[in-house]
């Protein structure tokens, strides 16, 4: 037997086998560090989106009311549209007066004129 070319044999096949195991093991940890940058700049923008939504979510808050100031605002305008309805009844009745003071100016000066003169007109 052929000892030094059997061990020649064995030697390239392990050296071969030994290589391949290197340059998986090469790729495998390039693998690993492009994971870990994606994953590094996933996290980056998670906490973007995080820290957008904080600041939407405070605009949220701040641009809604409360179920309190809604029904104190609420009674706020019924008063007020009560107090704008009175007054308007005000006018209307004031207005009414307004158009019947000329028939009643008339029937007051019909009537001072018959009692002045005596008898109807």
């Amino acid at each position: 037997m052929n000892w030094p070319l059997i061990t020649t044999i064995i030697s390239a096949a392990a050296a071969l086998v030994g290589g391949l195991i290197l340059w998986n093991l090469n790729k495998l940890n390039e693998n690993i560090k492009s994971l870990s940058d994606r994953q590094t700049g996933q996290e980056r923008e998670m906490s973007l989106l995080k820290d957008r939504l904080s600041v939407c979510r405070q605009d949220c808050d701040r641009s809604l009311v409360s179920k309190e100031d809604w029904i104190r605002s609420e009674a706020y305008t019924r008063a007020k549209l009560d107090t704008f309805g009175n007054s308007l009844a005000t006018i209307s009745a004031n207005m009414n007066f307004v158009e019947r003071l000329p028939n009643m100016i008339a029937a007051t000066v019909r009537e001072t004129v018959n009692a002045i003169k005596g008898g109807p007109l």
